[in-house]
Order: structure tokens, then C-alpha cells, then sequence
């Protein structure tokens, strides 16, 4: 877990005022920073991204469908805990980490280097020919872009724990 990418989230992360556990933030922040593990032109999506000739509408609704179906499929881990299928803390580290790589698409949707106006910028397979991602490698994250973040992952984590207490008070302090 790099430095950046914990304070980021240590600083972004809360359910009602309560801070996540050092546990699940490692947890969410690896799985954050996975996404980055598949660089290849069939996942721009996950990366807020278009392939070359593919269309915004058509990349949007990949984009839009990733980061739901994890956001379905952590709800999903909610209902089996509720109904005895797992112990608290294999369905908190399952919706922590699908939360995550939700995440991951969410924030580079925030980022115009990847997306800007609604509309997905080309991915190229080598993406340091492309001259916009320098001012990526130091970029610095901005206070819009905290708000719009927190916003989300809270709704999100309102959302999926559906209001279990034993969720909520695994994850959370």
C-alpha cells in the first residue's frame, strides 16, 4: 500500500463519522490499486477509458456496468451474512474489496486525464506515448475531488451494508 493512495483513502472513508478499521483500509486499497494490474486495451473501462473507434455511449455503458455489478455483487456478500452464509468478517473483506475496485473506475471517471465532459478519453496500449497522462504522474489530488469521492463511497457503503450493525461494526471504528 503506497502512502498516497492510504492517506487518500484514510482521509476519504467514513460511515456516519466513523473511520475505517486500518484492516479494511489496507484491504480497500490494495484492491483500488489492482485495477492497475490490467493495462490492456479490453479493460479501458475499468480505467474510465475508450478503446480506439469505440463509441462514448458505448464505453460509458461499460463503464457504468463495471462499477455496478461490484457494487451489486457486495450487496450480494450483505444478503448471504444476513442469511448465515458467511461470518462477518469474509462478507466485510468481500464488500471492502469489490468496493474498492469500484472505486478504482470511480475516481479515474474524476480524473480529466482519463474522462472529462461525459466522455472517455482513448486508451493507447502504451500510455506514456500519450502526452495527457504526464501531468498524471504528478498530479495531486484535489479538494473537489476528495468531496465528489467521499460523497460517493459513503452512499455506497450506506447502500450495500443496508444498515447492519455487525457490518458496520466490523468495518468501521
Amino acid at each position: 500500500m503506497t502512502g498516497n493512495h492510504a492517506d487518500f483513502f484514510r482521509n476519504s472513508i467514513y460511515y456516519d463519522g466513523r473511520k475505517m478499521k486500518d484492516k479494511y483500509l489496507s484491504l480497500i486499497t490494495n484492491a483500488d490499486m489492482a485495477v492497475d494490474d490490467d493495462q490492456s486495451a479490453t479493460s479501458t473501462y475499468k480505467h474510465a477509458m475508450k478503446r480506439m473507434g469505440q463509441s462514448d455511449a458505448d464505453a460509458n455503458q461499460l463503464i457504468e456496468d463495471f462499477i455496478q455489478s461490484k457494487i451489486t455483487k457486495a450487496s450480494e456478500w450483505t444478503d448471504g451474512y444476513i442469511s448465515g452464509l458467511y461470518d462477518v468478517e469474509t462478507a466485510a473483506s468481500a464488500i471492502v474489496t469489490l468496493l474498492g475496485v469500484a472505486s478504482h473506475t470511480y475516481q479515474d471517471k474524476l480524473c480529466p486525464v482519463h474522462y472529462e465532459n461525459g466522455s472517455p478519453h482513448i486508451w493507447f496500449d502504451n500510455w506514456l506515448i500519450d502526452w495527457r497522462h504526464f501531468p498524471e504522474l504528478f498530479r495531486y489530488v484535489t479538494t473537489g475531488y476528495v468531496q465528489s469521492y467521499k460523497s460517493w463511497i459513503e452512499e455506497k457503503f450506506h447502500s450495500v451494508l443496508k444498515g447492519n450493525m455487525d457490518l458496520i461494526n466490523e468495518i468501521f471504528e
